[in-house]
């Protein structure tokens, strides 16, 4: 057998470009195919972070109260509409200005007021949310509830515009020495002079005589006739608000003003104002209605529940009027009992002629049940009229430390956990 080597043909140059174009080809799709994966990828993670910014922008819960949650845009809502209001005050108060129904030194106090609301919004937002659907819930259980009337009327009042009413008005300033500020004495001498205006008034006598022998303003003159006020253009901030609360031909009780004088006051004119032009139409860009709607429920229940506390308070015959501060957020003493839970609280406490010890003894029908009861009444609303929790906390305290006949004073009316 003859073996013969078999010769192999040498690759031609046209088969070894087509390999090697092959390889590349290949190279070159796998190349494409783990790019392809990494855009994706990319995609994906930025899909991923633009949902979770949208969830927690959007959905995730930031309280919940009771069974109900807080979302991102019920706190929106809601620090919107106390913009709004802000808004609102500071676009009415330039308008008296113009209208000379304050002064600049008025004017420059009552925007610092409602730049320090403005300032708190963000940072106590939540917690006002948190406590107006706190109490709505209190008084739900309490029996308390809101119709849809009273959410029309609440908001129809939001767009009104400014109504302005005739006012008589009873002023009784403390007599003191110039710059000099009145002394314990003197606020009580005022006060007693305030109310036997009242106990006058009470009796049926006519209020432009009762001006004209009680009250110290120059207004007595004319009987008290103060003309035709605006809300904002009320001499006393306190005594505005209840002047605008009361009906036609109503009178107030007395309220102790931030100025420390003394004003009751009867409106005899109203002339009330429609909706005010594009109030509707701004707050409609910010709050959706249903959730202006939901806002409007919970600040009707809050007072429809003060009012129920107060009610009851007021058929009570208590030993001292208190006016107090209440946080609640858990434990904070360290005590491990937490089903029994404590409540940390502060107090100014108003006590007939200064005297708690003495206070127990006097009877019911004696007059410094009385002006106690006004003192507090109007510490009260003085405290009230500030919705900035920092600022209110700091009068708090001051007004404590000035005025408290309880020991807590000396602490700023602090009491502590109970």
């Amino acid at each position: 057998m003859t073996l013969r080597a078999r010769t192999t043909k040498p690759t031609s140059l046209r088969t070894r470009l087509r390999r090697s174009l092959d390889s590349e080809e290949r190279q070159q799709a796998v190349v494409t195919a783990l790019f392809a994966l990494a855009i994706a990828a990319i995609v994906l993670i930025l899909l991923g972070v633009v949902g979770l910014a949208f969830y927690n922008e959007n959905i995730r819960p930031l309280a919940r109260v009771g069974s109900v949650e807080i979302g991102p845009q019920q706190l929106k809502d809601r620090i919107e509409l106390e913009q709004w209001r802000i808004n609102r005050e500071a676009s009415r108060l330039t308008q008296a200005k113009i209208n000379n129904e304050i002064d600049q030194a008025t004017l420059t106090q009552r925007q610092g007021l409602l730049d320090q609301r403005a300032d708190a919004l963000l940072t106590t937002g939540l917690d006002g949310l948190v406590d107006i659907m706190y109490q709505s819930q209190l008084a739900a259980a309490d029996g308390l509830t809101v119709d849809e009337a009273e959410i029309d009327a609440r908001i129809a009042d939001e767009y009104a515009g400014v109504e302005r009413r005739h006012v008589f008005a009873i002023i009784v300033t403390p007599a003191t020495a110039a710059d000099a500020a009145p002394s314990v004495a003197q606020r009580h001498a005022a006060l007693e002079k305030a109310v036997a205006a009242m106990a006058a008034l009470e009796s049926g006598r006519p209020f432009e005589d009762v001006a004209r022998e009680f009250s110290t303003d120059a207004s007595a003159a004319h009987g008290g006739d103060i003309g035709f006020i605006t809300e904002i253009g009320a001499p006393d901030t306190n005594w505005g608000e209840r002047v605008f609360e009361v009906e036609l031909g109503g009178t107030t009780a007395i309220v102790r003003g931030q100025d420390g004088a003394y004003r009751i006051g009867k409106v005899t004119e109203i002339t009330p104002a429609g909706e005010q032009p594009g109030l509707r139409e701004d707050l409609r860009k910010l709050v959706s209605d249903a959730s202006l709607r939901d806002l409007m429920r919970y600040e009707l229940a809050v007072d429809h529940l003060r009012d129920k506390i107060t009610d009851e308070a007021l058929v009570q015959s208590p030993e001292q009027v208190r006016v107090a501060n209440i946080y609640i957020d858990g434990l904070f003493s360290g005590d491990p009992e937490d089903a029994q839970g404590e409540v940390n609280y502060s107090e100014i406490a108003y006590a007939p002629g200064d005297d708690l010890e003495v206070a127990p003894l006097l009877p019911a029908e004696d007059v410094a049940w009385e002006n106690a009861r006004v003192e507090a009444q109007a510490a009260f609303d003085e405290l009230n009229a500030l919705t900035a929790g920092e600022v209110r906390a700091e009068q708090f305290r001051d007004k404590a430390l000035d005025v408290s006949d309880s020991p807590s004073g000396e602490d700023g009316g602090a009491v502590g956990f109970v």
